[in-house]
Parts: structure tokens; sequence; C-alpha cells
């Protein structure tokens, strides 16, 4: 594992961490910095290499999820919780409950939520979410409260990277990461 820093950062951290474990980047322009690194670090990039890692968690698979099922999650995430059944409302003030608040009863008390059952939708073999809830059968909660509105909206296809629950979509950044990038494919191949 590296630690790939600039500057003081990059003096301080390779005091800290194991010898070699911390490189220091000397170009300053960001361009050179892609170029630096991939040369030092002898890497060679494809096309296909572009967007193949989670830039969060450095995961590389990705769960794809239609329009229509990431509204449906996105819609399910935004309403926080649910009441249980016989709950009818939450507490604003006695007027509002009428009969529902008894002598046990106090205005302090909290309605308890609860949400509904899962709602599974297989993705692919082994990969599966809860339509409710966001979570991926291991664990991870698709990051759809990150998502705007408008994004879920008009963008026809999702991917989530299935270890942290990150959505990715081709937006305008797609396309111009894509065209920032595309000099440094191969780029060891010129040297």
């Amino acid at each position: 594992v590296y630690v790939l820093s600039t500057g003081d950062p990059a003096h301080i951290l390779s005091k800290k961490l194991p010898s070699a474990a911390c490189y220091k980047v000397t170009t300053e322009n960001i361009d050179d910095q892609i170029r630096e690194i991939f040369r030092y670090f002898n890497v060679v990039a494809d096309k296909e290499d572009l967007f193949s890692r989670c830039v969060v968690c450095n995961g590389d698979h990705y769960l794809k999820l239609d329009q229509q099922n990431v509204k449906k999650i996105k819609r399910n995430m935004d309403v926080p919780q649910y009441l249980l059944a016989g709950q009818e409302q939450t507490r604003k003030n006695d007027a509002d409950f009428g009969d529902f608040l008894d002598e046990e009863s106090s205005e302090d008390d909290e309605p308890v939520f609860v949400r509904p059952p899962a709602e599974w939708l297989q993705i692919e073999e082994g990969w599966k979410v809860d339509l409710t809830s966001g979570v991926i059968n291991n664990g991870a909660v698709i990051g759809l409260r990150l998502v705007p509105s408008k994004t879920v909206n008009t963008v026809e296809e999702f991917w989530i990277c299935s270890t942290c629950g990150k959505v990715y979509w081709q937006g305008s950044h797609w396309e111009k990461a894509q065209d920032r990038v595309k000099g440094f494919f191969k780029v060891n191949s010129e040297k």
C-alpha cells in the first residue's frame, strides 16, 4: 500500500510510515502528476480501465440498476421510517391525537417506527438489493441520498459499487473524465 502526497504532507507522512510506503509527487499540475505516478508505478492503462475501480473504496465490482428500480429505492429511502400498525400519526400536540393518548402515554413518548419487510431484487447471480431500504445483500447501503432527484429522474442506468454502495452514472463528468485521461492510456509505452 502506498500513500501519494505532495510537499510537506508527504515529508511528514514518510517519517511515520514504513520506508518506501509514501511517494512524494514532485509535479504541481494534475495532468503531470498523473503521468508521474503512472511512470513511477509502471501503470499501463487502457480505456477499459477507466471507471473500473470505485473512487471511495477501490472496489472493482458494480451492480447495474435501471432507473425504475433506483427511483423505487430512492423513494423508499426518502421516507425515513414507517409507523407500526395501529399508529396513524406522530405526536405533534394532544389535539391531533384524540383517543390515541391514554393514562400511560405522555406528550414526551416517541412513536415506534419500523421498515416494511424486505423486497429483494435479484440483480445478478449472488447479488440482490432490498428495494425498501437500498441495502445490498452484503450489508452495504446504496448511496442514493447523495444522488439528486433530477438525476434519478433523467438517467436510465446506474452502477452501484457492490462493496460500499457508491452510485455512479454516465453524466457530463463521464465524458469530461474520458477526454481528460485519454492521453494517459498506454503512457508507459511512450517512454
